[in-house]
């Protein structure tokens, strides 16, 4: 009996032996698929934020790049519309210049007009009072 005992104590205790090898065993494989998860998420989520930075930086020079062209384009469509408001500005007062000019041009014809009628009735007026008056004289 002592040295069934003796065996049962030895194969339980070669049992537990084994069964604990067993379980550190599970415990390493455990911790070791964790790292290997943790490494291969920490990889993944560097590669997204990569990628996401690369997206950004990449929309980020696509906003600049039509920014500025519509920066441009809104500079030019100004100095387009500046000059055509300058060439409309220089017409209309080349045209109000020559219009003037041409009002300015009539009434000085019209005022010529006006001064040789005014002298011609003044000249006929001048011939009729004098005949007046010489025939009042010639009354008394």
């Amino acid at each position: 009996i002592q040295k069934l005992e003796n065996q049962m104590i030895e194969t339980t205790t070669r049992l537990l032996t084994s069964y604990q090898i067993f379980l550190n065993n599970a415990r390493d494989n455990a911790n070791n698929q964790i790292t290997e998860n943790k490494t291969q998420s920490l990889e993944a989520i560097n590669q997204a934020k990569t990628t996401a930075n690369h997206e950004i930086s990449t929309n980020k020079t696509a906003s600049l790049e039509a920014i500025t062209q519509a920066k441009e384009s809104a500079n030019n469509e100004i100095n387009t519309n500046k000059t055509q408001a300058i060439t409309n500005i220089n017409e209309a007062k080349e045209s109000a210049t020559t219009q003037i000019n041409a009002n300015k041009q009539e009434v000085l014809n019209h005022i010529k007009e006006e001064k040789q009628q005014a002298t011609s009735e003044i000249t006929e007026a001048k011939k009729t009072d004098h005949y007046q008056n010489i025939d009042f004289f010639e009354f008394e």
